[in-house]
């Protein structure tokens, strides 16, 4: 399990005050239990606060809470969630991954996140080390290797832990507890979305959208929103459609009542026709009797 980019608007209220932290280590917490319950063994977290100014995944922050964070602040918030999973019986030891990984016999232990540090630097220092070598064979008076020589990997190893020390304050490893039971099956359905793929393109989709947290009212509204899109991806077309339900370029017609749009072949109209309609109700709408009740909203040619 990976952690990594956690972000919040400063709107939560309580009573009593100031509960904010309980609720987000809450939150964090019975997310290990549950991952827990699945099967997974280790929890891998990137101690990583926004820079001044960043906006990190909520679009639009009001300034005051675009104040830098510490590295050691960001780093106690997360010792101190995971002392608590530890007091539950969640998880079972934690450290700096100079610490777990102090006794590694191959980099290839080091798991690799997509967005996250190691996945840079393990390449980097791959390269790095192979540029090494190759000067250090040309100094000896040999030529340019047209393919280097294998790595040591003892060498390597020893490069990467050093690595791991010098990030240590900014990563922390925690190993969950064993259950006595087999790993159950995840209840929820597997939710697809190009919003959830990467911090980039949810940033920039708000960003696009104009889904903003820079007051109470717009952080309400943009959070519907976000909901919406994340458990009600829009699908245009047929369920039948031969072009996989997606805006290709190709001639569409939008039904006036529900908004979805769709190919005019797969409805059985030219583009001639779509064009001259003054309006269209699609055949779902239709077969629920919308059109009739709207008195004849369809027209065509």
């Amino acid at each position: 399990v990976y952690i990594s980019y956690l972000d919040s608007v400063r709107y939560f209220q309580s009573d009593p005050p100031g509960q904010r932290t309980l609720v987000y280590h809450s939150i964090l917490v019975s997310y290990l239990a549950y991952v827990r319950t699945l099967g997974f063994k280790w929890v891998h977290i990137w101690v990583e606060p926004p820079k001044a100014g960043d906006e990190y995944i909520f679009f639009a922050r009001p300034d005051q809470h675009k104040k830098p964070m510490k590295r050691d602040k960001l780093r106690s918030w997360y010792v101190a969630m995971l002392d608590r999973a530890k007091d539950e019986g969640i998880v079972a030891k934690f450290g700096s991954m100079a610490d777990v990984y102090s006794e590694m016999m191959s980099i290839r232990e080091i798991p690799l996140f997509h967005g996250d540090q190691w996945a840079i630097t393990i390449p980097e220092l791959l390269s790095r080390i192979e540029q090494e070598q190759q000067e250090a064979h040309a100094k000896a008076g040999g030529t340019a290797m047209a393919k280097p020589h294998k790595l040591n990997a003892a060498e390597v190893v020893q490069r990467a832990q050093a690595e791991i020390q010098h990030l240590k304050r900014h990563f922390l490893v925690a190993r969950l507890n064993d259950t006595d039971e087999a790993p159950k099956g995840d209840l929820d359905p597997e939710v697809h979305n190009d919003l959830a793929n990467s911090r980039e393109v949810l940033l920039g989709h708000c960003q696009a959208s104009h889904w903003q947290f820079n007051s109470v009212r717009y952080a309400q509204y943009s959070t519907m929103m976000l909901l919406n899109n994340l458990h009600r991806k829009p699908r245009f077309c047929l369920p039948g459609c031969t072009r996989g339900r997606k805006e290709d370029g190709t001639k569409m017609v939008g039904c006036d009542v529900c908004d979805n749009w769709f190919h005019t072949a797969c409805v059985g109209m030219t583009a001639d026709q779509a064009d001259s309609m003054k309006s269209y109700i699609c055949q779902s709408c239709a077969e629920v009797g919308i059109a009739s009740s709207l008195g004849g909203l369809l027209e065509g040619p």
